[in-house]
Parts: structure tokens; sequence; C-alpha cells
């Protein structure tokens, strides 16, 4: 409950699935397979033994990184590139077939829009 943001695993239909959120609490977490090799471990034939790396920056950002894996990393259906994508909240993350939404503990209130109307001139 501390932790300033989360990994939340998701069903097909985007729907929390029970006891499946991940606390991201280290400036550095790893996400893979191979529980040797990373923080987080994600247990799917889709998922390389070191998937993904997500680095919280110093002004509070997180932005993820794919490790050359096969399936790829995906955030919002866009692949992920080399030099990583942040992370916003409310975002869907792709490790293989796996899927989470990306949650911070206090977000960024909705930006408003303010709609104006246009008069022409006479």
């Amino acid at each position: 409950p501390n932790a300033p943001a989360r990994l939340v695993r998701v069903a097909e239909v985007s729907f929390a699935l029970p006891a499946a959120a991940i606390a991201l609490v280290q400036t550095e977490i790893s996400l893979g397979s191979d529980p040797k090799q990373v923080d987080i471990l994600v247990e799917a034939t889709a998922v390389d033994g070191l998937h993904a790396r997500i680095n919280r920056l110093l002004d509070g950002r997180y932005i993820i990184t794919d490790i050359a894996s096969a399936a790829g990393t995906w955030v919002n259906f866009a692949l992920v590139p080399p030099h990583g994508t942040l992370l916003e909240h409310g975002d869907l993350v792709h490790l293989g077939r796996e899927v989470f939404r990306f949650e911070l503990k206090n977000p960024p209130a909705p930006r408003q829009l303010k709609v104006t109307s246009v008069q022409e001139d006479a």
C-alpha cells in the first residue's frame, strides 16, 4: 500500500485479477520468467527469462525498457523502442501475452479541457 506505483495484472477484458498487484518499490525492477535473473517473476511461456526493466526516475516518473525479448514489450499496444517508454497512470503494459495496468498511488488530476466558442467576425 505504500508503494508509489504498481502493476496490476488484468484479464483480457481489463478487469483486475485477484491478488495480482505488483508493488513497484525499488528504483529499478526487472521482470521476466527466470527467478534467478529478475525481481518480479512473470510465469508465462511468451515471457523471456529477463524480459523488461522498469526504472523510477529522479523526478518520480517511470520508464519501461525491453531487454531484447522475443515477444517484445508493449505499452498501449505500441512496441517499446530501444530507449524505452515513459509510463503514465492507466497505461496497459504487455509482456508477451501477459497484460498489466500501470497505476500510480497518487495519479495527477485529469487535465481539464476548456471549450470556448469561436464567433466569426461580421
